[in-house]
């Protein structure tokens, strides 16, 4: 039986990015068959590199993460012969990555143009934390700020708490929407022969992930931070049982879930409010509340394994 190649084998990448959003985009496209070859400085190796408390091991795990399957090569970039060099290497490629800041791979004499003359056709991706124009370009950021800058920090995280720092969700979401993009424009390369560069700015895509709050928002209607609440279901939500750090996770979608969930504990109520399933939305705290008192005296896996006889 003949055995199907990879999407992405005989592609070859020339990849100058750092840290975890860029390297994992390149992962990504490793995985899919292309030869990635990071290129990186003896005396400014990839801080990744350096061994960190991470997934259980003192080691750089997250630098193994995202460097599986790579090829590596280190020149100083800031030295003429290394430039010529990976201008050799760029000229072999069909994609070239980098997540420097905006200006860096220009002073370096490897920006978007000079990598043309060096390959035509190239494919150049560039991931920075706000795009390589615009009066925010010259921020630097890592994931964290990625998603304070588009709203997702914000708008994750409980109604009466702070925002939510997010860190390697913003990098690898980064990083998957840099690899789509990425494939976008190879695929158009190779439709009109014409060299690609791809500006994502990380920032913005955060703010893909809150696109319902951003409409709200200019409908005049302020989101909040939901944390574990849903829109349509209540009760929804994680709740503390009788034992010490035992909790269950609740979702009521129905009335019929809402009288089986009843039964399932052996409680019930008259109360009118949550009758229905417009009013348990409409008085979704008291109903937590008073959801959260039935488990807090249940044992968690007796309670959910429980079943309606």
């Amino acid at each position: 039986m003949k055995q199907a190649r990879a999407p992405l084998a005989g592609v070859r990448i020339a990849d100058f990015t750092i840290h975890a959003a860029g390297p994992f985009c390149t992962h990504m496209l490793s995985q899919l068959g292309a030869e990635c070859i990071k290129i990186e400085s003896r005396t400014r190796p990839d801080a990744f590199r350096k061994p960190h408390a991470v997934y259980g091991r003192m080691q750089a795990a997250t630098f193994d993460q995202v460097s599986a399957n790579k090829l590596s090569v280190r020149l100083n970039l800031k030295q003429p012969e290394a430039v010529m060099l990976a201008k050799r290497i760029v000229a072999l490629s069909d994609i070239a990555a980098e997540s420097f800041r905006p200006g860096v791979m220009k002073r370096l004499g490897l920006d978007f143009e000079t990598l043309r003359e060096a390959k035509p056709d190239i494919v150049l991706l560039s991931l920075s934390s706000s795009g390589q124009s615009g009066p925010d370009s010259h921020f630097a950021g890592y994931a964290p700020l990625f998603g304070a800058w588009g709203g997702l920090g914000w708008m994750t995280g409980y109604t009466d708490g702070p925002p939510v720092e997010m860190r390697h969700v913003m990098d690898h979401s980064a990083g998957m929407h840099a690899a789509l993009a990425t494939l976008a424009a190879l695929h158009q390369r190779r439709r009109t022969g014409k060299a690609q560069h791809v500006d994502l700015a990380a920032r913005e895509v955060a703010s893909a992930m809150i696109g319902d709050a951003l409409v709200q928002a200019s409908a005049g209607d302020q989101s909040i931070r939901s944390g574990n609440d849903d829109p349509m279901m209540a009760p929804h939500g994680i709740y503390a049982t009788a034992e010490s750090d035992r909790w269950l996770t609740l979702a009521v979608r129905d009335d019929a879930d809402w009288r089986a969930l009843q039964r399932v504990l052996d409680r019930s109520t008259d109360d009118p409010r949550f009758t229905s399933v417009e009013g348990r939305r409409a008085h979704r705290a008291a109903l937590d509340e008073l959801v959260a008192s039935w488990l807090s005296q249940c044992r968690a896996d007796e309670t959910a394994v429980r079943r309606e006889q």
